[in-house]
Order: C-alpha cells, then sequence, then structure tokens
C-alpha cells in the first residue's frame, strides 16, 4: 500500500466523532476570542491567570527582541543559549526550592527527551493510567517495562508496589513512579506528599508533570512541586498559567549536567526566540504576586461546581480550576460543545484517545478573566441542554 492510500483509508475510516479539524482562533479582549467567526466566551483555553496579554509581558518581549533579534540562531550548545536563560534557570531555582532547573522547547518535547535520556529497558515505570501522552512515549521510548496503575488511586500503587518481587524480580531494577499534579482533562489533583512518601519506602524515584498546576498553586504560585525539592524530576511549563511559551525541568546540578549532554530534545532543537525569553522573565516576576488571582480561580471553581449540582450532568469533582463534564460517548459531548459554540461559549469536547475508550468530556478551564457573571451565563445556557 502506497503512503498516498494508506493516507486515504485511514481517513475514510475515521467517523465524524473521532474526526479532528483545525479551526481559525483569534484573541480578543481575555475571556472572548472569534472562533470560526463569532465571539466567544472562551472556557477552552489555558491562559488561567490571564498572563498572556499582561502588558509586563508584553513590554519585556519587546524588549528582547529589541536587544537580541528575532531569534537566537542555533541550539543552545551551539551559540543559542542567550544569557538570559542562565538569569531564568536560576531563578527558576530560587522560586520553587529545586537545587537547579533546565529549560526546553515545550513541554511535550521535554517528557518524551528527558525520560529515555534516564532509562532503559533495564528500568521499571509504574504510571498513572491517565498520565499525559508525552511521558507516556518517553517511557515507551526509553523501553523500559511498565505498569499502569489505577488513577489518582495511590492504595492501588502501593498494592502494586508490595507485590513487585512476584513480577520476576523487578526489585532490582531502577524503579520510576509517573504521575501528574494536576490532570489536564478532568482537573484531578495527586496527593503528592503521599507519592513523595511511597517513592522513598519503595526506593522508588519519582517524576511529577506540574504543567497544569503551575502558576495556578504551590509555592509562590510555581506549582505543587515547588518545595519539594526530594521530588526526583518536576516539570512544568510557561505556556498555561504562565502565559508564555515552553517548558523548564527541575531537577539536581548533576541531572542538569548529565542531560546538557545526552537529552537529544535539548542539544538538537533550536534555542527558544529572545522574545519568549522576555515572556518568561515578566512571567517569573509576575506570578508570585498574584495570590489574588489564584484565590479568584479557586472561587470560580467552587461556583461553577455548585452550580453543575443542581443540573442534569455527570461531572468530575476537581480541586483545580479545571472541571470537566463527562458523557459515554464522544457525540454527546460534540452536541454540548456545539450547543455552547452557539450560544456564546467556547468549550472544547474531549475524546478518546485524549480520554479513556468508552469515555468523552467537555472540559471547562477556568481563567481569572472570567467573573461571577461569565459562571452564572454559562450555567444558565448548560441548563438549556438535554443529556
Amino acid at each position: 500500500m502506497t503512503f498516498s492510500s494508506l493516507v486515504a483509508a485511514e481517513s475514510i475510516e475515521l467517523s465524524p466523532d473521532s474526526r479532528r479539524t483545525l479551526k481559525s482562533c483569534t484573541p480578543l479582549e481575555a475571556p472572548y476570542v472569534i472562533y470560526q467567526g463569532k465571539s466567544l466566551c472562551n472556557f477552552a483555553g489555558n491562559d488561567y491567570l490571564n498572563l498572556a496579554n499582561h502588558p509586563l509581558m508584553i513590554e519585556r518581549s519587546i524588549v528582547y527582541v529589541k536587544k537580541y533579534g528575532a531569534n537566537n540562531q542555533s541550539s543552545r550548545l551551539v551559540t543559542g543559549n542567550n544569557e538570559a536563560y542562565d538569569h531564568l534557570e536560576r531563578k527558576l531555582a530560587q522560586l520553587t526550592g529545586f537545587e537547579s532547573a533546565l529549560i526546553f522547547a515545550s513541554g511535550y518535547q521535554l517528557n518524551a527527551s528527558v525520560i529515555p535520556s534516564l532509562m532503559s529497558s533495564a528500568d521499571f515505570a509504574w504510571i498513572d493510567k491517565s498520565i499525559h501522552r508525552s511521558m507516556v512515549e518517553g517511557v515507551k521510548l526509553s523501553k523500559a517495562r511498565f505498569k499502569r496503575f489505577a488513577h489518582i488511586n495511590n492504595q492501588d500503587l502501593q498494592a502494586r508496589l508490595k507485590d513487585r518481587d512476584a513480577m520476576g524480580g523487578i526489585s532490582s531494577f531502577n524503579q520510576w513512579i509517573f504521575a501528574e499534579s494536576v490532570y489536564s482533562v478532568d482537573g484531578s489533583r495527586h496527593d503528592i506528599v503521599e507519592l513523595l512518601q511511597l517513592s522513598k519506602q519503595y526506593n522508588c524515584s519519582l517524576y511529577i508533570d506540574d504543567a497544569h498546576a503551575t502558576g495556578v498553586a504551590g509555592v509562590n504560585g510555581m506549582g505543587l512541586a515547588a518545595g519539594k525539592s526530594d521530588i526526583t524530576l518536576a516539570m512544568g511549563c510557561f505556556s498555561k498559567g504562565l502565559g508564555a511559551y515552553g517548558a523548564y525541568l527541575l531537577c539536581s546540578k548533576l541531572t542538569r549536567e548529565y542531560l546538557i549532554n545526552r537529552c537529544p530534545g535539548l542539544i538538537y532543537t533550536t534555542a527558544l526566540p529572545p522574545a519568549t525569553l522576555g515572556a518568561i522573565d515578566a512571567s517569573l516576576e509576575l506570578v508570585p504576586q498574584l495570590d489574588s488571582a489564584r484565590s479568584h480561580l479557586v472561587k470560580l471553581s467552587l461556583s461553577l461546581q455548585s452550580q453543575l449540582e443542581d443540573l442534569p450532568f455527570k461531572f468530575k469533582r476537581s480541586e483545580s480550576n479545571i472541571v470537566s463534564i463527562v458523557f459515554e460517548t464522544a457525540e454527546r459531548a460534540l452536541a454540548l460543545s456545539l450547543h455552547l459554540q452557539n450560544n456564546g461559549f467556547l468549550a472544547v469536547a474531549l475524546r478518546p484517545p485524549t480520554t479513556d475508550k468508552g469515555t468523552s468530556a467537555v472540559r471547562l478551564s477556568l481563567s481569572c478573566a472570567h467573573s461571577e457573571q461569565h459562571i452564572d451565563q454559562l450555567s444558565k445556557v448548560l441548563r438549556q441542554f438535554r443529556p
């Protein structure tokens, strides 16, 4: 079969409920966007602290462009290691209490390249069944054996760790635990302290994806891993709550030096452009000061969930600013997403393989640009839908 015929065959097999398309979206004054030609109140974005258009973010980006140009010309190991990198990585370590930090181009690239740089077929991974695809890809690329444990179920994980000697002697291997602090699909929150205790008890390394907690939770607003430097590795993103772009790894100085020499995702990737580094610089200055914004997000989340309790929806109880309405079929999730769009709101339907097989969801992402009035208006439109 030729490549063209293979692509054609795969396209034909896609049902309307599983087909994805790229749709134009233009930001207006937050929380509004132009989506497919209509002005909609955006409940689909990740700009949780409404920093993407903050004057200081824009100003700092312009300052960096004027000083360093539009491009950093090469990878960091060649000439792309702009002096700003050193300043930002020191600042990250200071804000989070870790020994060291290393900036990458994106969260997906970080997870998919760091993990196989540190693991091999001689290792074993315990992974939460709902961790981000990038971590799953990283574990698979490492060729390490792995087992899934029930979503945010540390009791299930502990039972499996206790029984590991019955699984072919894996206790003699290096073992890792992989989890997210806040899960992007349903907003559920993992007990990181308990995970850390389990990792120590059973002599496992712990890897935490802190992407959706970064900016909105934890010490200095820098995520739930911040202040817990005995976590082996933690990653966060600048591209969500911090309003910029890129990602970072929190680690020891020794691990940092190892990855600089061994991680292809860092070695062979062009450095982030100066404008992005400027935005990151501004975000790290702003985020520790935004406790009131984080409190506002908590209030909005509680308000939304309280109103959902009076509606005929199944939703995941959330301790974060992400709340998902759950359906058994993609068809119903898409129908709700379209209903919202027709009534002035943007909320995207998440379907397999993003969600587990047999379940789909409409994710509602709250940001500081939302108000109680937006929540009330959204609830009114939700009430009009018949699930």
